[in-house]
């Protein structure tokens, strides 16, 4: 769960589809480090989710790399890789573009 609110607040402080962030905020970066700590320590193939959570938050070391385009398709894959770390169904989505909660009547 760490790992997917981390997801949610990378993906709420940028623009998707050439619109504006949904909710930009400032949050605290040691959450993302406590999330991949317990990725690390309690995932039984910790590797393919560290490389699942990277791709879904665009991580990158800016010194060495270029920054890679992220997004939806990558949260998919994301909660597709947790759901097979945690034994349960993979998530059918009725609609990909509701892959990420962008705006809902009455959020802020």
């Amino acid at each position: 769960m760490a790992a997917l609110e981390v997801v949610d607040h990378v993906y709420a402080n940028v623009g998707m589809a050439n619109k504006q962030p949904s909710n930009p905020h400032e949050w605290d970066i040691s959450s993302a480090r406590k999330a991949m700590n317990g990725i690390v320590i309690y995932c039984k193939d910790p590797n393919r989710v560290l490389a699942a959570f990277s791709k879904a938050v665009g991580m990158h070391n800016p010194d060495t790399q270029p920054s890679g385009t992220f997004g939806p398709k990558n949260l998919a894959e994301f909660r597709d890789v947790i759901c097979d770390e945690l034994e349960v169904s993979p998530i059918k989505y009725a609609d990909t573009n509701l892959v990420w909660i962008y705006k809902l009547p009455g959020g802020k």
